[in-house]
């Protein structure tokens, strides 16, 4: 009975958390700027009426991105966005939905980083409680939801702990039937959401998997059949997206272009700086200051971790500076790793790892007692709420509510609220001046080409 107590009050305060994850957005009826914003709400209003119009999904944009029928939903998987739709048609009203969607996700993530914590904590309920609050109040989960507003990686951010979990669970504790299973579902559930994010699990675990045979390979057969395993029933998993991408690619279609890494200046001074400030705005990625001083105060534990933590907490470390520009990511410009656009990426991973390293640093100063685990969940949401509420400030001092013709016209700037949400869907602008939705992402790589010609 004291068990299940348990854990209706851990889902309650995963409630509360998730809730509370939304609230100094929701308050204000507003969906702020942000760098992805205006194309991912496309995506969620072609979902949403789509599914109003008795479809599942749709692979064209049929009521988005100016319905000229482009192939956003080949290129960038739509299964997350099912939930949006179910929403949208319960609470009609979007702005509400948007954050309700958002407050969903929240409420997954903090479920599935207590499941992976609890796997990896050995079932210490303290543990996994506080890895999964840690994780998912961190600011780079915070940044892919309001800073960029980039509804598909924030979704695959969720299941990264799944797939990582999974291949531990077959390296390190030789349980290679379930994790198999483990890392086949993180990566399939990543892929549903975001084709790029599991591109780059699957990479760093091949080089972690590489550098691991350097020192290991008693068991090198038997974990390579259970690798080979999960990489079968992965792609099983994911025939419904990775048969539509594969059609994609075959048909010559233009897909986003990677960025000049020659200009690439996340340095580590400024990681370090924006992890200070917990700064969530656009252009922010960052740790947040709990990992980063929990990450610094590692250090002073490390005689007590096990071989394992250590390994994990050198390979988090080397990660942090992996993504800034002391790596010479200039050099693989011109390599298939282009692919991933922007080396920050491996923030999805690197924040999973120090979470780990944090409970355990907290375990070892005999913090994870029930007062103790107050403290340490209280002052995150508090930082949390402050991070939101500095973001939404900043804002308002630097945009204001599109009215206009002229706002409608150019919305990627603009606030966005219940009055002027249906006007700045790309279906329904009325202006001829209008080039804001002129997308050339999935289309013809042929059709872009004359458009470029056209407007040279």
């Amino acid at each position: 009975m004291k068990k299940h107590i348990q854990n209706i009050g851990i889902v309650g305060l995963f409630v509360i958390i998730s809730y509370l994850y939304v609230w100094s957005f929701v308050r204000t009826g507003i969906i702020y700027v942000s760098s992805d914003r205006i194309f991912h709400l496309e995506r969620l209003e072609e979902a949403y009426r789509t599914l109003k119009s008795g479809h599942l999904l749709s692979y064209i944009s049929t009521y988005s991105a100016a319905r000229i029928g482009i192939a956003t939903g080949q290129g960038y998987p739509s299964i997350n966005l099912i939930i949006y739709g179910l929403i949208r048609l319960i609470l009609v009203k979007p702005v509400v939905s948007y954050y309700s969607y958002i407050m969903v996700e929240q409420f997954l993530g903090l479920i599935v980083a207590f499941y992976a914590g609890w796997v990896f904590f050995k079932g210490s309920k303290k543990s996994t409680l506080i890895f999964a609050v840690i994780l998912r109040t961190s600011t780079y989960v915070m940044y892919n939801d309001f800073g960029r507003a980039d509804i598909g990686e924030a979704w695959a951010l969720i299941f990264v702990p799944l797939a990582l979990i999974g291949y531990y669970l077959i390296v390190a504790r030789k349980e290679y039937i379930k994790g198999t299973l483990i890392l086949s579902l993180g990566l399939s559930l990543e892929i549903y959401s975001h084709i790029l994010t599991v591109v780059i699990t699957i990479l760093f675990l091949f080089i972690v998997y590489i550098l691991h045979l350097l020192s290991d390979r008693k068991n090198i057969i038997v974990e390579i059949k259970a690798l080979i395993m999960s990489a079968i029933l992965f792609i099983l998993e994911s025939l419904i997206i990775l048969i539509p991408l594969i059609d994609l690619l075959r048909e010559h279609m233009a897909t986003p272009g990677s960025l000049l890494w020659d200009n690439y200046d996340y340095s580590p001074l400024k990681l370090i700086q924006l992890s200070l400030t917990n700064a969530i705005g656009m252009d922010s990625e960052n740790i947040g200051i709990v990992l980063l001083l929990l990450t610094f105060m590692s250090v002073c534990f490390g005689r007590k971790m096990s071989i394992n933590m250590k390994k994990i907490y050198v390979t988090s470390v080397l990660l942090l500076l992996f993504v800034t520009n002391i790596f010479p990511w200039m050099l693989l410009q011109h390599t298939p790793l282009k692919v991933i656009q922007f080396p920050w990426r491996f923030l999805s991973i690197g924040i999973v790892l120090l979470s780990v390293c944090a409970v355990v640093t907290l375990n070892n100063m005999h913090f994870l007692k029930i007062g103790s685990i107050v403290l340490i969940i209280i002052p995150s949401l508090i930082v949390m709420i402050g991070s939101e509420q500095n973001f939404i400030t900043s804002e308002k001092s630097m945009y204001h509510v599109a009215r206009s013709d002229e706002d409608i016209a150019s919305p990627w700037d603009k606030l966005i609220d219940f009055n002027n949400y249906d006007e700045m869907l790309s279906m329904n602008q009325k202006t001829d001046k209008n080039t804001y939705f002129t997308y050339y992402d999935y289309s013809k790589k042929n059709a872009k080409e004359n458009l470029v010609d056209c407007n040279k």
